[in-house]
């Protein structure tokens, strides 16, 4: 990317970067709230290069096998309630704003995180 001073680098966080995730998973949010940073530090250190960097942060998604294997079905409802939406997200959900901040819509934004979490946790 550097040599082609061109590109993009989109780095998928999590909501338990902001509010220290579930029981258990300390070490997991860290890590999450560490690529924020990190996020900022790279769009900073790679705009010169013309490379953007940006983050996505997802809330509560379903459809994948994290939630079937680790939340309880009454725990799952139990967090869509505190939806706005009131619906979980889904893969698409993260797949269509990692298309977007890496597509030339987004040329002009760099060192940014999308929250993708209906609303749930907004900032």
């Amino acid at each position: 990317m550097i040599a082609r001073h061109h590109g993009t680098i989109v780095n998928v966080s999590s909501l338990a970067a902001h509010n220290g995730g579930g029981p258990g998973a300390s070490i997991y949010a860290a890590s999450k709230a560490a690529v924020l940073a990190l996020t900022k530090a790279y769009a900073k250190e790679l705009a010169p290069h013309g490379i953007r960097v940006n983050a996505v942060s997802p809330g509560l998604i379903g459809g994948t096998p994290f939630h079937s294997t680790f939340t309880t079905p009454e725990a799952f409802q139990q967090a869509v309630r505190t939806i706005p939406l009131a619906r979980a997200g889904e893969p698409d959900d993260v797949g269509a704003v990692i298309a977007f901040l890496a597509g030339e819509e987004a040329s002009f934004i760099t060192g940014e995180t999308i929250e993708i979490n209906g609303g749930m946790a907004m900032r």
